[in-house]
């Protein structure tokens, strides 16, 4: 399983960012996600071994193609692994399927030319399941199987998260979903690896601490 952990809180000034940070270098995280303006600091104080994703178009979905690329092409060239990519809302609420195809060769085309994977976040509280199934299939097509039910930017319930990840992959097997409505105790920790996720994200210590444990309980069992 894939642990990953969120920062996009604006409000954090450089200290605190750096502190959260360091903070991290103590867990055993796959993936964290930053926003593109707090890349260079983050690449300076995170262990090589842990992956940098920026969310791109965050949180409303609504920019432009021509500014998405942009935003892809800055997060790549300052050290950013992955970028998780928001389902263009205003292409997908008109039904302008062959334009959120063209949004996606053009992203993946430019993240093959830095040597970054595209991930899509999706948010699943917007669109009805068949809306989730139609661009899951979409996305299917042009080999993209690793997404996230929501752009984490609301409050979220995690067992409301891991319903819409289930219906996707209900319709769509191959889809790896990374999870990542909120999490605050043991026991939704244990609703999550009763599901055996691909991966797990979230946004607090607190969060994280259990989450850790119970992953390394597990892994020492075998």
């Amino acid at each position: 399983m894939n642990i990953e952990y969120a920062i996009h809180d604006t409000s954090f000034n450089d200290l605190e960012l750096k502190n959260i940070l360091t903070e991290l270098n103590k867990f055993s995280i796959h993936t964290i996600s930053i926003l593109p303006s707090s890349l260079k600091v983050s690449k300076s104080i995170l262990n090589s071994n842990i992956a940098i994703s920026c969310p791109i178009d965050y949180p409303l979905g609504i920019s432009s193609l021509e500014t998405r690329l942009s935003m892809i092409q800055y997060s790549a060239k300052n050290g950013a692994n992955t970028v998780d990519i928001m389902i263009p809302h205003q292409i997908v609420c008109n039904r302008k399927y062959e334009k959120f195809r063209d949004d996606i060769k053009s992203s993946i085309d430019l993240c093959a030319s830095f040597g970054i994977k595209p991930r899509y976040m999706f948010e699943y509280r917007v669109f009805n399941y068949e809306t989730l199934y139609k661009l899951a299939q979409i996305l299917s097509t042009y080999n993209l199987f690793e997404i996230l039910p929501s752009s984490g930017y609301r409050l979220d319930n995690i067992y409301d998260n891991i319903l819409a990840g289930a219906m996707i992959k209900k319709k769509v097997p191959k889809m790896q979903v990374v999870y990542n409505g909120n999490i605050w105790s043991e026991s939704q920790i244990d609703q999550i690896f009763d599901i055996k996720p691909y991966g797990v994200r979230v946004c607090s210590i607190q969060a994280l601490t259990l989450l850790h444990k119970k992953y390394l309980e597990l892994k020492s069992l075998g």
